[in-house]
């Protein structure tokens, strides 16, 4: 048996560590950010990750389409903690200037970037990685995962079906991401749902083609898109209790057809379904969505494809004990100002799916300051960070690990999916 663990760090220590390294956590983040990589693509930015954490003794195991796992282990036994961080970005033409001016760094690969802050969410955790390795001073272990795809949501399965097909024991999960509608170094915090699971379709319609002076020699799936159009926006009403919050949108529409006398013989419409009750909002409602679909093509004589219909993400539930020790411990280490009760968010987040197997613990970090120009929405091409907040992410993650390990806690009001992350998926 291992003996027993010194004492841990304290605020002080944290704030030094995080202060310490934070010119190697800039310097990783505009490496990261200069050279971004689309999700399920991100093979420098993997290797990148592995080299910085072997640097200093840590064995990351990469996980085949999935990310890379590493275990920093404490001088006595304990309690697991994970902390994630997402690593893909996205395609979209970055502006060389957020709000205000230039940005401190810019993409130099075309029409990819990362504007929503994952590059610097992998710098955050490689840098918690460095300087835990370097203490161990704590009881249990902590492990460190980095996640590919979480945009398209499909890669965090095989992490999952990873440390359960090897029975890692996780007694709980932190994840952080920055926000850009939060003032720079508060934290918003919630008990309870957090984020909405999300649905996400692409259906094609298939009819018959012709000429537009005739459509009766042809079969447009114009028509048959613009009636399921309409009746999609009325089962919101008829299939869920009101009380139960839904979203629901179309967000692409496209034919094949080039010229205003020219019917298309296909119809592509994609979109998604946001919710935050698996039993009360998305069963009901995806369902009678297909039932919807399926029928009136059917009536229109027209083929409905389902190129994709899958839940992303399922709603985020942060747990009441993590809840707590996280409020407790972002207070004592950065005053009670600087912590904040977070909205109900319609976004989604992959962590969801880890969060129904072990309980943890999800919240943002603001980085908008309009001195800065910082403030420009997620996904937008003028999306920009506070670079002076990342010592503030990694304090925050090492301070919430150690209270958690630290913690005599028992979780009290949480219980996990029963099965695996395919039987999940397969819901």
């Amino acid at each position: 048996m291992k003996r027993r663990s010194r004492s841990m760090m304290t605020k002080e220590e944290i704030l030094n560590a995080a202060k310490k390294w934070e010119d190697f956590c800039i310097a990783l983040r505009r490496d990261f950010h200069e050279s971004p990589e689309l999700s399920g693509q991100e093979t420098q930015t993997i290797a990148r990750i592995c080299t910085e954490l072997r640097a200093v003794g840590l064995s990351p195991i990469e996980v085949q389409d999935g990310g890379v796992l590493a275990v920093i282990e404490g001088d006595a036994t304990g309690k697991t903690v994970l902390l994630r961080a997402d690593v893909d970005a996205l395609p979209v033409q970055e502006d060389p200037c957020n709000l205000l001016r230039k940005k401190e760094c810019v993409s130099k690969i075309p029409g990819v970037s990362h504007v929503c802050g994952h590059d610097c969410h992998a710098a955050m955790l490689v840098t918690v990685g460095k300087i835990l390795a370097a203490r161990r001073d704590f009881p249990g272990r902590i492990v460190l995962m980095f996640e590919r795809g979480e945009e398209g949501g499909g890669n965090l399965r095989y992490l999952i079906d990873y440390l359960q097909k090897n029975h890692w024991d996780i007694d709980g999960v932190w994840g952080m991401h920055l926000n850009s509608d939060i003032p720079a170094g508060k934290f918003a915090i919630r008990s309870g749902p957090l984020m909405a699971g999300g649905l996400m379709f692409d259906i094609t319609l298939v009819g018959k083609d012709g000429h537009g002076s005739r459509p009766d020699w042809a079969n447009n799936p114009v028509d048959c898109f613009q009636t399921i159009q309409t009746a999609l926006d009325k089962i919101r009403m008829r299939a869920v209790d009101p009380n139960d919050a839904i979203t629901f949108s179309i967000c692409r529409v496209s034919t094949e057809s080039q010229r205003p006398n020219i019917i298309g013989r296909t119809l592509n419409f994609a979109g998604t379904v946001r919710y935050f009750d698996l039993e009360r909002a998305y069963r009901p409602f995806s369902k009678a969505m297909r039932r919807i679909i399926d029928n009136i093509a059917d009536a229109f004589e027209c083929e409905a494809v389902y190129n994709q219909f899958e839940c992303i993400a399922v709603p985020l539930i942060n747990q009441s004990d993590c809840y707590e020790i996280a409020k407790q411990t972002l207070t004592e280490i950065f005053g009670e100002d600087r912590v904040v009760q977070g909205p109900l968010k319609f976004g989604s987040e992959t962590l969801s799916y880890v969060m129904s197997f072990w309980p943890g613990m999800y919240l943002n970090l603001g980085i908008k300051d309009p001195t800065l120009g910082t403030g420009s929405g997620h996904h937008t091409a003028k999306f920009d960070v506070d670079e002076s907040q990342f010592k503030t992410g990694v304090a925050a993650h090492i301070g919430y690990a150690l209270a958690f390990l630290e913690s005599s806690k028992k979780i009290q009001d949480f219980k996990p999916y029963d099965g695996d992350i395919w039987d999940l998926l397969g819901e």
